[in-house]
């Protein structure tokens, strides 16, 4: 099975995808509408450049300074590695010091998906990650 690349954050997609076959529904009234421009991809490798901050049981990740880089790598349908590279920019703290991790970057602890709140910067094939020591 190929791996579904997903660039679209409307809400009704998101649902659909999630339970396929199900049929589309509009957001909920109280829902905030999903900022477009997210992608989720399967990665068999992340590389979180610089310094980033987690939060919560949920693996959500912020870059430290104004953005951060982040490559994942993943398997091609064909079997060939692809690299994809991010820009990630840190998002606005909630008033009173909260956190919104959705616009932070996703790892479920049980599936190797990630949700970035961002559209890839440039993506070619091979693993183009790099070793440190």
């Amino acid at each position: 099975m190929g791996v579904r690349i997903v660039t679209d954050g409307a809400f009704g997609l998101w649902q659909h995808l999630a339970r396929p076959g199900a049929p589309m529904r509009s957001r909920p009234r109280n829902m905030e509408a999903a900022m477009s421009g997210r992608t989720v991809l399967e990665y068999v490798k992340l590389d979180f450049i610089g310094e980033w901050e987690y939060y919560f049981d949920e693996f959500s990740f912020r870059p430290v300074a104004d953005k951060g880089d982040l490559i994942v790598v993943r398997e091609g349908a064909t079997g060939v590695m692809e690299t994809y590279w991010f820009v990630v920019p840190r998002p606005l703290d909630l008033p009173g010091g909260g956190v919104d991790t959705t616009k932070n970057v996703i790892v479920p602890r049980q599936e190797n998906i990630v949700y970035i709140p961002v559209r890839c910067s440039r993506r070619e094939n091979g693993d183009h990650t790099k070793c440190e020591g």
